[in-house]
């Protein structure tokens, strides 16, 4: 499969996904090393499923990166940092 094909097949998982179970999508990959084309996709996903329900992620990032460096909660529909 090439980079867009998993692209797309994650989009169309996390579009099912309640706001909690997406948070937890992101939580789930906080401190975890290594980078592959499958996991950049995942992480790609969540930003472009976070964007497209209006999230305020700015405390972490912006329309063209995300932090994977703490983990996040949901309040309001706005991102906030954990500790």
């Amino acid at each position: 499969m090439k980079a867009k094909e998993i692209y797309d097949v994650f989009r169309r998982r996390m579009r099912q996904y309640d706001d909690q179970e997406l948070i937890g999508c992101f939580n789930h990959e906080v401190g975890k090393q290594g980078w592959g084309t499958a996991r950049a996709s995942y992480m790609a996903a969540i930003h472009s499923e976070w964007i497209a329900r209006g999230f305020d992620f700015s405390m972490i990032g912006d329309t063209r990166h995300l932090s994977f460096k703490h983990k996040v909660r949901l309040v309001d529909g706005v991102v906030k940092r954990v500790g």
